[in-house]
């Protein structure tokens, strides 16, 4: 075989391994491009999954802060110890002014509860007390027993509160508790506002008894009720859900305009009350989903470029090498 013909047979092997190569990086990319929408609608179910999570942590810990310091209040320990509760009510209402003045809270709730687990005062309704908790709020329960804060989320009359319960003693005796509570909006709120994030809290129909302001709410289908501010919730989200058959067994799914997460709400006791339905936007999905494709295909042509550049660039430092070595083998 002379030199000529293994320097041909050389470059066509050559360029047949860098095209079986080609071949082989296309498809297996083309596969990935293929896979795209599935791996950031996945992502997107993470970080909804995530961002809810925070937003709870943040508003639990809201209020296990603003129910701490309300059980350090003098008038309210001293209130329970010695069963006034006009002292206790002018306690309160002290501290509801100052919240309304210093605070973002405008409109506080503040329960406090005596040793026997009976309501001693609601702020928001001081004319109702006396009632026996112990029967349906165990939260109250373990508080007593555990003589340890907790934070919970349980259906109350105007619907799904995150409840901040803290402990009260008087000279280590436990005279009674203190229940800070706030809905579920402001989380709406900071999931719109930080995250391009829809919200909408939707409790079951089982427990609209319980939640007497929420009756007359507007059904999102047999089976649930907007536990959410109305005002609040985004209109076509909202109409979007109303005219989905929404399978509440079902983690994802889609409605006309929007990729659709559903997070079981979960009270103290472990009882699903309420479903939180997260919703990004279907149009910014295929958005994301538009713009990573162009991206990978774009970097795959220029890695194809590059590939057939360096094949030429190495057929012709091969040949000027072969052309050298002819030369010093002549001489």
């Amino acid at each position: 075989m002379n030199s000529n013909s293994f320097f041909k047979k050389s470059y066509i092997f050559i360029t047949i391994a860098v095209v079986i190569a080609l071949v082989v990086i296309w498809s297996k990319n083309l596969d990935s491009i293929a896979e795209v929408k599935d791996k950031i609608y996945t992502e997107q179910t993470i970080t909804m999954e995530k961002v809810y999570a925070k937003a709870i942590k943040d508003e639990s810990d809201v209020v296990m802060t603003n129910a701490d310091n309300i059980s350090r209040d003098s008038g309210i320990i001293q209130g329970l110890k010695i069963n006034d509760r006009n002292m206790v009510l002018e306690s309160l209402k002290s501290i509801k002014k100052s919240y309304k003045s210093n605070t973002i809270f405008g409109n506080v709730k503040i329960h406090v509860h005596d040793r026997n687990i009976h309501s001693f005062v609601r702020l928001w309704n001081p004319d109702k007390y006396g009632d026996d908790l112990s029967g349906f709020r165990k939260s109250i329960v373990a508080v007593k027993e555990k003589h340890a804060p907790l934070v919970a989320l349980e259906v109350g009359v105007t619907g799904v509160e995150l409840r901040g319960i803290i402990p009260i003693f008087s000279a280590d005796e436990y005279v009674g508790s203190v229940e800070f509570m706030q809905g579920t909006d402001t989380i709406v709120k900071a999931l719109k506002n930080k995250f391009n994030i829809d919200l909408i809290i939707a409790l079951d129909n089982r427990y609209s008894d319980t939640a007497k302001e929420l009756q007359h709410a507007t059904k999102i289908n047999q089976n649930l009720i907007l536990a959410t501010n109305e005002k609040m919730a985004d209109k076509t989200f909202l109409e979007d859900l109303k005219t989905t058959a929404l399978n509440t067994n079902l983690k994802t799914f889609n409605t006309k305009h929007y990729y659709t997460e559903v997070i079981p709400v979960k009270d103290f006791s472990g009882d699903v009350v309420a479903y939180a339905l997260l919703g990004q936007k279907l149009e910014v999905l295929d958005e994301k989903v538009k713009e990573t494709k162009s991206l990978l295909i774009e970097k795959l042509v220029l890695n194809s470029v590059l590939g057939i550049l360096s094949l030429i660039l190495f057929i012709i430092i091969l040949r000027i090498m072969i052309f050298q070595i002819r030369v010093w083998i002549s001489k």
